[in-house]
C-alpha cells in the first residue's frame, strides 16, 4: 500500500548516503511495513475512539497481535486486503465488545474451544508465508508462550472479575482461532 511512498524515502536515504544503494530494497520493505503499522495503530484508535472503548480496543489488540503472528491463520493476498480484513475484525471485535451482555464465563468458554484450534493446527503457514521446519518449530514454541501467558491472565482477570480485561483477550483467541480454521481451508483449496 506504501510502495511509491516508500520508494521516495528510501531514495532520499541513498542520496542522503544514510544507506546504500544495494540495501535499498530492505530499507524500503521496513519502511513499508513500518508505515502499514502506523496506519493499522491508528485505524484502531479511531474506531476505538468511534466506540468510545479505546481501552477495550488496545487490550484486544495486544493480545491478538502476538498470537496472530506466530499462530498464523488466514492470509489476505494484498496489504490492501489484509488492511481490510484487519478493519473488519477490529470493528467485529469491539461491536461485540460493546453491543452483546455475554457473561464473561462464556468468553471464557470461547476461549478455551479456541485455544484447542489454536493449539492443535498452530503455526498455519500461507503460500505467501512459507514456514521451514526450524520456523515452524520455533513459531509453534512461540505460540504456545503467547498462548500460555495470555491464558494465565485471563485466569487471573476472571478471578478479580474484570470484564476490561477478560472479554478483549477471549475475544482476541476466538477470533485467532477463526483465523487459524480460515487458513487450513485455505491451504487445501
Amino acid at each position: 500500500m506504501f510502495t511509491h511512498f516508500s520508494d521516495i524515502i528510501t531514495n532520499l536515504f541513498v542520496k542522503s548516503s544514510v544507506i546504500q544503494e544495494e540495501d535499498k530494497d530492505l530499507y524500503q520493505y521496513g519502511v513499508e511495513q513500518i508505515c502499514n503499522i502506523i496506519l493499522n495503530i491508528l485505524t484502531t484508535v479511531i474506531i476505538g475512539t468511534l466506540y468510545g472503548m479505546i481501552p477495550e480496543i488496545l487490550i484486544f489488540m495486544f493480545a491478538y497481535i502476538p498470537l496472530r503472528i506466530y499462530a498464523g491463520g488466514f492470509h489476505a493476498k494484498t496489504p490492501f486486503r489484509c488492511y481490510l480484513c484487519s478493519v473488519v475484525i477490529t470493528v467485529i471485535a469491539i461491536s461485540v465488545m460493546k453491543f452483546t451482555e455475554i457473561h464473561y464465563f462464556i468468553y471464557i468458554i470461547a476461549a478455551a474451544v479456541s485455544s484447542t484450534v489454536i493449539l492443535k493446527a498452530a503455526p498455519i503457514e500461507d503460500k505467501n508465508k512459507p514456514l521451514d521446519s526450524t520456523e515452524k518449530a520455533v513459531f509453534r514454541k512461540r505460540t504456545v508462550f503467547v498462548w500460555l501467558a495470555e491464558i494465565i491472565l485471563l485466569l487471573l482477570f476472571s478471578i478479580l472479575k474484570l470484564d476490561l480485561f477478560v472479554v478483549p483477550i477471549s475475544l482476541s483467541m476466538l477470533l485467532e482461532g477463526v483465523m487459524v480454521v480460515l487458513g487450513i481451508i485455505k491451504n487445501k483449496q
